[in-house]
């Protein structure tokens, strides 16, 4: 299971440059809807935020890494507005795992680079335990391949953010 993350707190000076990454991808996505646009998919895509496309991309990545391999369950994504505990979110899901992006914090450093450092959460459903919990931090460089990242840097920081996740979860799941 996947949960969207919430609230990332994007520095004032960022905010019409997060606004620019999100109407590039909502035209993106409407362009590639084309004219078989429907009312659900025309309000998904208007409704589309950072926190979706996190949430979105992580559970496809997830289901790439692990395609035709365990852990052979349904995967889900679901929003966390109640701010429920992991008990609560866990209790009667037929999910293993559940995978979220806590505490996201987008900003410029020292150097004017764009960041965005975000804790990482990994959690083993039947076992009851954290199988990671750690603090990460991706930045603008174009990693290229499947994470490239030229349209723009806001692009760049949530395609490494959703690398570094989806990777660390990937290892973490294979050698646990």
């Amino acid at each position: 299971m996947v949960i969207y993350p919430s609230d990332i707190k994007i520095n004032a000076e960022l905010v019409n440059e997060s606004v620019e990454y999100l109407n590039y991808e909502k035209n993106r996505s409407r362009k590639n809807a084309g004219e078989k646009i429907n009312d659900k998919l025309k309000f998904e895509i208007d409704s589309l935020t950072i926190e979706k496309i996190i949430g979105n991309v992580t559970l496809q990545s997830l289901q790439y890494y692990f395609f035709e391999k365990q852990p052979k369950n349904k995967y889900q994504i679901k929003y966390n507005k109640e701010n429920k505990s992991i008990e609560e979110l866990t209790d009667k899901v037929k999910v293993d795992f559940l995978v979220s992006y806590t505490d996201l914090q987008i900003y410029l450093n020292e150097n004017g680079m764009l960041k965005l450092k975000f804790k990482l959460n990994f959690y083993d459903i039947k076992n009851k335990k954290f199988l990671l919990q750690n603090y990460y931090e991706a930045d603008e460089n174009n990693e290229g391949g499947m994470w490239g990242c030229s349209e723009s840097r806001f692009k760049c920081i949530v395609n490494n953010t959703l690398r570094i996740g989806t990777e660390e979860v990937a290892k973490k799941y294979w050698n646990k």
